[in-house]
């Protein structure tokens, strides 16, 4: 199978997935806690699979990591490499992800 078909299909699955928990946690609270705990279990399974699929073909391995999770939340992703990196690096790509990504949206919203 094609990689980018094998990351289309993941990704079309990850992103029911991310729909279908976001309507079963979703509460009239203020706290977001589908976001939450769609990125918590997003964090829990990257780390799972790029544990046990790392001897996986590239098509299983991309189909399931970027599309599957990337589609269900990207939020696993940043997680997984800001873990990859050197600590001190990782500290600014944590920083200058959130704070520039608030941001942006800031600025898009003004637009």
């Amino acid at each position: 199978m094609p990689v980018v078909l094998a990351v289309a299909l993941g990704g079309a699955i990850g992103a029911s997935a991310r729909y279908g928990t976001d309507r079963l946690i979703s509460t009239p609270y203020a706290f977001p806690w589908s976001t939450f705990v769609v990125n918590l279990v997003g964090c829990f399974l990257i780390g799972l699979a790029s544990q046990e699929l790392g001897d996986a073909p590239d098509w299983v391995r991309n189909g399931v990591v970027v599309g599957m999770i990337g589609g269900f939340t990207t939020f696993s992703t940043f997680a997984f490499q800001a873990l990859e990196n050197h600590a001190a690096l990782s500290a600014v790509y944590v920083a200058l992800s959130v704070g520039l990504g608030i941001a942006a949206v800031a600025a898009g919203r003004a637009l």
